[in-house]
C-alpha cells in the first residue's frame, strides 16, 4: 500500500474544531427548540441559545478560514485505488459540507436578525455581535424570519444526513477497504 498523504496541521486542527462545534450545535439546537417550550427548562434554554449563537458564529469564522486555507493549500490527492465515482462523490460531499458549514450559520444570523424578540447576541459573553442591519430593519421581517427559520431547520437536518454519509465513508475506508485513509485527517 502506498504512503498516505496527510492534510497539513492547520487543516487537521480546523477540521476537528469545526467537527466538534457542529456536533455540539446540532445537539444543542435539537435540545433547545424543545426545551424552550417547557417552563422548567426555559431559563436554561435561553442560556443555551446564546451559546448556540456564539458557537454558530465561530463555525462560520472557522469555516471561512478553512475554506481560504484549502484554496491556498492543495489538499492531498485521493488514493489511486478509489474509483472515479468514489472520487466524484468525495469531491461533491466536501463541497456540500463547506456550503452547509458556511450557510447554516449565515442563515442563523439572519434568523436572529429578523427575530421579533430583538435579543442581542452576546458572543461568549465577551461583546455584542451585531444583527444584520438591513434584515433587522426590513419591512417584511416576519416573512424573512419564517424563511430563515425554515431554511435553518431543513439545512441542519440535511447536514446531519451529510455528516452520517461522511462518517460512514470514513469508516468504510478504515474497516472495509482497510486503506487507512482516515490517517490523512488525524493529528
Amino acid at each position: 500500500m502506498a504512503k498516505i498523504e496527510k492534510y497539513d496541521n492547520i487543516a487537521v486542527i480546523l477540521h476537528w474544531i469545526i467537527a466538534l462545534a457542529i456536533i455540539l450545535q446540532l445537539g444543542s439546537g435539537i435540545w433547545m427548540v424543545q426545551a424552550i417550550e417547557n417552563e422548567n427548562s426555559r431559563k436554561t434554554a435561553y442560556l443555551i441559545y446564546q451559546y448556540h449563537k456564539s458557537l454558530g458564529l465561530s463555525v462560520l469564522i472557522f469555516s471561512l478560514f478553512r475554506l481560504f486555507w484549502r484554496i491556498k493549500h492543495t489538499p492531498p490527492v485521493l488514493p489511486s485505488h478509489m474509483t472515479n465515482i468514489e472520487k466524484l462523490a468525495a469531491n461533491i460531499f466536501h463541497k456540500l459540507l463547506y456550503l452547509f458549514m458556511i450557510f447554516i450559520p449565515l442563515i442563523g444570523w439572519g434568523l436572529v436578525s429578523t427575530s421579533s424578540y430583538g435579543f442581542p447576541t452576546m458572543f461568549f459573553n465577551l461583546f455584542e455581535w451585531p444583527h444584520i442591519s438591513f434584515l433587522n430593519e426590513a419591512s417584511n421581517k416576519v416573512e424573512l424570519h419564517q424563511f430563515f427559520d425554515f431554511s435553518h431547520k431543513i439545512m441542519s437536518y440535511l447536514l446531519i444526513a451529510l455528516l452520517f454519509l461522511h462518517i460512514s465513508a470514513a469508516l468504510k475506508h478504515q474497516f472495509f477497504d482497510k486503506d487507512n485513509l482516515i490517517r490523512r485527517i488525524l493529528p
